[in-house]
């Protein structure tokens, strides 16, 4: 079963979504992505900042949802929303929940 690793929840934009990390086919680096309004952003950083980008076909392409290990080595553990006995704790390999 494939695990979407969520970023933000609820998405600053739409303020319902849930915010995903998912690869972009172009460049091969991931990026944040609200599945409800479609927003994307470059970086976690961005995604509280609220700027986002609108890529055109030249600069993006759906890779799909990027998985763990991907999100890990790409440097953003420390946005992962991990949970532990229902509450938000920071990831760590060791508190993987999800």
């Amino acid at each position: 079963m494939e695990k979407w690793i969520l970023i933000a929840y609820p998405c600053p934009e739409c303020e319902v979504g849930s915010v995903f990390a998912v690869r972009n086919k172009k460049d091969g680096k991931l990026c944040a992505y609200c599945e409800e309004c479609d927003t994307l952003w470059k970086k976690p950083q961005d995604v509280e900042r609220r700027e986002y980008f609108e890529p055109s076909d030249e600069d993006f392409e759906w890779g799909g949802y990027a998985a763990e290990e991907e999100v890990v080595n790409f440097g953003w553990s420390d946005y992962i929303y991990a949970f532990k006995n229902g509450k938000r704790v920071k990831y760590t390999d060791n508190s993987k929940s999800f």
